[in-house]
């Protein structure tokens, strides 16, 4: 099987450097990693930035696609059936979601509470009760999210810059 962790990562070195020492604080802290949100150009390595980390904290990784989540319905689902694959499993969850930039502000709303307070609104004054777990986002348009709202939440918000043709050429022979 094919490394996964930060290791087997090509180039990305300020941003592996920085997820390394998140990475030491949670564990110290006995705290789930902060939640990321990831921005910068398409193609860069976002996706398997994600991945991963979430292999280095042995992490469940989960991935979705932000066009999916058609409304909160969806979204709401996706955080219990995650949540509970983790359970099963006795791991934490690292949630991805790809593209974030397609979420409508409703839609970014949502995760308002799960993220700080690990609990999902099911209406009716209904609740269901999360383990801890961290969000990672990605998008490629930043401008379209709600900076003071959805964005404020994340305790890292990294720009992923474009890789050098040398790492490019290095991956490439791969």
């Amino acid at each position: 099987m094919k490394p996964c962790g930060l290791s087997s990562l090509i180039g990305l070195a300020r941003e592996k450097e920085r997820a390394q020492v998140e990475i030491r604080a949670s564990r110290i802290l006995k705290e789930p990693f902060g939640h990321c949100l990831l921005h910068g150009c398409g193609g860069i390595g976002k996706s398997a930035f994600a991945r991963a980390v979430a292999e280095e904290l042995g992490y469940v990784f989960i991935e979705k696609e932000a066009a999916a989540l058609r409304n909160r319905k969806d979204i709401v689902e996706l955080l219990r059936e995650a949540d509970q694959r983790a359970k099963r499993r006795s791991k934490m969850l690292l949630l991805f979601i790809d593209e974030c930039h397609r979420l409508t502000v409703r839609q970014q709303e949502v995760f308002y509470f799960p993220m700080s307070e690990y609990r999902v609104d099911e209406g009716d004054e209904h609740w269901y009760q999360m383990a801890p777990f961290t969000l990672f986002c990605a998008t490629t348009r930043m401008e379209m999210l709600d900076e003071h709202s959805f964005v404020s939440r994340f305790q890292n918000v990294w720009e992923m810059k474009p890789l050098h043709g040398v790492i490019i050429e290095q991956i490439l022979a791969g």
